[in-house]
């Protein structure tokens, strides 16, 4: 039997066989395999759904936890807040004193005179001791003595004008219930009569009336030419406090 030529390479390779024909698919093959693929394509389009529902899940509880976590934060904050020392549970009231006399003429509690962390008197404490003009308008207020020494105070502000001279208080001037309200130390540092000390005794600060001098602002009361102008018409308007 002869030997089939060699290739180029000097291999020899056996023809290939021709694959035999296949059978061709029964209508009961097609039909099955049809219904596979349907079935196929139905599993793969609800895991898709299922994927997307998951993820929708998944964003949705993420959103949902940060919102508890931001009106927790915000909860908590107003708390803090609501419940922060302001200074008051230690705060005292205030008793009112003439002269070296051994009663009290007064007494304000702390809801009185404490607002903001500072202690106020309204300028009503100086109507039995002081003669005093009132004057003012929806911005200032301003009183004036006997001596022509006045003194202006910018409300919702620390700042003043005693006989012409700026000054800063410790607190902002205010107006409740038409009266003005100032801080404790324009009565004990800018005005020459009066005294405002902590009595551990008493439980309590002391506003004394010197009554062995005459009121006056401790500033140097100024000629008209040097007084800074102010004329202003009086004026109601309510003027909101700071919150006690």
């Amino acid at each position: 039997m002869p030997r089939p030529a060699p290739e180029r390479n000097g291999e020899s390779r056996a023809k290939a066989r021709p694959a035999p024909k296949r059978k061709p698919l029964s209508p009961e093959e097609k039909k099955r395999r049809a219904e596979a693929a349907r079935l196929e394509k139905e599993r793969r389009a609800q895991e898709k759904l299922l994927r997307r529902a998951r993820r929708r899940a998944l964003f949705i509880a993420s959103l949902a936890t940060a919102l508890v976590f931001v009106v927790l934060y915000y909860v908590f904050v107003g708390v803090s807040i609501a419940t922060r020392p302001d200074g008051r549970e230690d705060a005292l009231p205030v008793v009112i004193y003439r002269g070296t006399a051994s009663k009290e003429e007064a007494r304000l509690e702390v809801e009185e005179v404490y607002f903001k962390g500072n202690y106020y008197l309204p300028l009503t404490v100086l109507e039995p001791y002081v003669a005093v003009t009132e004057f003012g308008d929806h911005s200032t207020r301003s009183f004036s003595l006997s001596d022509g020494g006045y003194a202006t105070f910018y409300l919702n502000s620390c700042d003043a004008l005693i006989c012409g001279v700026r000054v800063s208080l410790e607190g902002e001037s205010f107006v409740k219930d038409n009266v003005l309200y100032l801080p404790a130390d324009f009565y004990r540092d800018k005005m020459n009569c009066f005294t405002f000390e902590k009595s551990t005794a008493l439980a309590a600060w002391v506003f004394t009336f010197r009554e062995e001098v005459t009121p006056a602002f401790r500033m140097a009361a100024q000629s008209p030419a040097e007084r800074i102008p102010y004329q202003p018409a009086y004026d109601q308007t309510p003027v909101t406090p700071p919150q006690a």
